[in-house]
């Protein structure tokens, strides 16, 4: 039965594993749009009156 555990561990902790390493490559690539999209101002947008 201990064996049983086991593997149950093992085969738990490789799909953590691999869904730790999936997040890892999602992040990525997000981290990659947001790099290509065009920066926005945050703020007040403030309009200079000529007279």
């Amino acid at each position: 039965m201990a064996s049983t555990v086991s593997a149950e561990v093992k085969e738990l902790r490789a799909k953590v594993d691999l869904l730790a390493m999936q997040e890892e490559e999602n992040l990525a690539a997000r981290m990659e749009e947001k790099k290509r999209e065009p920066q926005r101002k945050i703020g007040f947008q403030q309009t200079i009156d000529k007279d």
